[in-house]
């Protein structure tokens, strides 16, 4: 079923654990119309597995880190929605933090042996343990979405879009 409303979606895992797993997520909500804040393709983040973790440790300078950090953080606080794929690390556990915190809606995936810890288990909304039931839970919640018409794939979502809008309400008052 294809999607009424396109959401703007972020997906908080671990590159190190999950990363295919990430992939074929992205992929299928790209082809069912979402917009996926991707982090993968930052030019700063180095995802070819055959690199030595050396010289993946030596591409990422403090500056890059910087701005992985202020795209993921933003990315993850003004989302329509947040998944989150474990078993995952701290980064992720951080990015589901900040979308709580921002009244995000967070649906996570359970890791096959994940347990998640009282913070975790309780910031996420809603737990799947199969990503078509993750999927369904997604196609259903965008029918009962409203996303802005100013959104676009560079501010990903609501917050965004509605400090957008009042700058242009306030632009147009003056």
């Amino acid at each position: 079923m294809k999607p009424s409303k396109r959401l703007n979606i972020y997906i908080a895992t671990s590159a190190n654990r999950n990363l295919h797993a990430y992939l074929l997520l992205r992929d299928a909500l790209t082809e069912d119309g979402h917009i996926i804040a991707d982090w993968s393709k930052l030019p700063e983040f180095p995802l070819s597995p055959d690199m030595p973790l050396e010289e993946r440790r030596e591409r990422m300078s403090r500056a890059a880190y910087s701005r992985v950090y202020d795209f993921c953080s933003q990315a993850a606080a003004s989302s329509d929605l947040v998944i989150y794929i474990g078993p995952a690390g701290q980064d992720a556990a951080c990015e589901v933090g900040m979308a709580a915190n921002a009244g995000v809606p967070i649906y996570g995936l359970r890791g096959f042996f994940e347990a998640p810890g009282t913070i975790l288990g309780r910031a996420v909304t809603k737990w799947f343990d199969s990503p078509a039931a993750l999927l369904d839970a997604v196609d259903k919640l965008s029918m009962d979405v409203f996303v802005s018409p100013f959104a676009d794939s560079q501010t990903f979502g609501a917050i965004a879009d509605r400090e957008a809008k009042a700058k242009r309400e306030k632009a147009t008052r003056a």
